[in-house]
């Protein structure tokens, strides 16, 4: 068992590693074609989260005295996107994850295919695509634009016989429930 868990660790590791590797690649080469895709990141620690608040809500300890406006995008992990502030006081902030309720935003479907997605509460989300649109568990949901962001992944696709869309169900790809931190673009607002 303990063997299975480091070799499973290590896969992870190194996938990680890649990952980095490539985001960093990614990067430069936006700012030596002229499309710097920087972002001004504070950290903030998340001092609330549910139950002692709303679900698909997190207060943090970042306000508008270090910067942080309301609009302003919230990230876990570097490229996760999981919400937006929503009010910005002085040394606090409240954010709605796009998994609240009534969120509604546009998202890639591997990058490619536009969706509309809708927050259903509890880090899941549903969208719509067209029939016969290539789609399966575990395809990622990302932000369209120069900084995009990954924002979600594909959980469960039903289709009715006949029907002219099909109906993805995603979630966020981390639990909002175990976050310590978040990084907040103070740049990124509405």
């Amino acid at each position: 068992q303990n063997d299975i868990l480091r070799a499973e660790l290590a896969s992870t590791t190194a996938r990680m590693a890649d990952r980095d590797a490539l985001y960093a690649e990614n990067l430069e080469l936006k700012v030596r074609l002229g499309r710097n895709a920087t972002k001004q990141i504070i950290l903030a620690g998340v001092v609330v989260r549910p139950p002692a608040i709303p679900y698909d809500t997190l207060l943090v300890d970042a306000g508008t005295a270090e910067g942080v406006t309301s609009g302003a995008l919230v990230y876990a992990s570097g490229t996760t996107l999981l919400g937006r502030v929503s009010e910005a006081y002085t040394h606090t902030s409240r954010v709605v994850l796009f998994s609240a309720p009534g969120e509604v935003y546009d998202v890639l479907l591997r990058g490619q295919v536009p969706v509309q997605m809708q927050g259903q509460g509890s880090g899941s989300f549903v969208g719509h695509v067209p029939a016969g649109t290539p789609v399966a568990s575990g395809d990622t949901l990302v932000f369209p634009g120069i900084i995009g962001g990954f924002v979600g992944v594909v959980s469960h696709v039903t289709s009715q016989g006949g029907e002219s869309f099909e109906t993805l169900y995603a979630h966020l790809p981390v639990d909002p429930l175990m976050l310590r931190f978040v990084e907040i673009d103070i740049h990124a607002s509405e």
